[in-house]
């Protein structure tokens, strides 16, 4: 990648381009939406910290974008879902409410995993990082941004990916380089505290139905079809990459 802001030693431009090979070489090692929302986190960081602008999200509307081109007929779909009938697509009162609920667990979960990595460095206050501590500072605003706004183009399970890489990210930033392993560790905690909806390795946060309850998509069970689904979320997202890159390059060049 031309982009000449490294993001300092978070090195957002290599992981996202190693997180897309592997994806790319071991598709059965990722789960579609994780590998897309994991990656739209690092998209959104790599940006804002690159320009020191945490309102800036020329990544979302790269995104979108790209997802309306490979859903032409399907608006309101990411690129790891599977097309269906729209009859079927159009959501029912229990499915919204359902969602309503997945998505208040993980922003409820989620905020509770933020204050404990807070609290694992001295309680520490955003307002009093120093100039030097801009990248945390930045990721703090990322943070506050999405809890508020992430439900609006996220579902559940993938706006949790999202604000947890944010959150591993954060800590990174504050600790030892690519250090998140309080942020893993309490979101774990928060998953195991759900024991009726069953064994925490089968649960995320954004689980809220029991295990035997919930529906299965034939398609996402098959191996085949999640790994065909990754390798296009994989050559999406290649795309997406390289033309944030070179709004970057661009944006580096007029700053100087």
């Amino acid at each position: 990648m031309k982009s000449s802001a490294k993001t300092e030693c978070l090195d957002l431009p290599g992981r996202i381009a190693r997180t897309l090979e592997l994806a790319q070489h071991r598709p059965y090692l990722f789960a579609p939406k994780a590998l897309e929302f994991q990656i739209c986190a690092l998209l959104a960081a790599w940006e804002a910290i690159t320009l020191r602008d945490s309102n800036s999200c020329h990544w979302l509307k790269l995104w979108q974008e790209r997802c309306r081109k490979v859903h032409r007929d399907h608006p309101g779909l990411t690129l790891a879902d599977a097309v269906v009938a729209p009859e079927s697509n159009r959501p029912r009162a229990s499915d919204r409410n359902i969602t309503a609920k997945a998505h208040q667990s993980v922003l409820d979960g989620l905020r509770r995993v933020y204050k404990g990595v807070l609290s694992e460095y001295d309680n520490l206050a955003i307002d009093d990082l120093t100039a030097k501590d801009r990248t945390a500072q930045i990721l703090a605003e990322l943070l506050t941004k999405f809890f508020r706004t992430g439900k609006s183009f996220a579902p559940p399970e993938a706006l949790e990916t999202f604000l947890l890489t944010l959150i591993e990210l954060f800590e990174s930033a504050l600790g030892p380089v690519n250090s998140s392993r309080h942020a893993v560790a309490l979101w774990r905690r928060e998953i195991q505290k759900k024991r009726s909806l069953g064994p925490a390795a089968q649960r995320t946060l954004a689980e809220v139905v029991p295990f035997d309850l919930r529906p299965q998509d034939a398609k996402q069970r098959d191996p085949r079809a999640r790994e065909s689904t990754v390798i296009q979320v994989v050559k999406s997202m290649l795309r997406v990459v390289r033309i944030l890159d070179a709004y970057l390059v661009q944006r580096h060049r007029r700053a100087n």
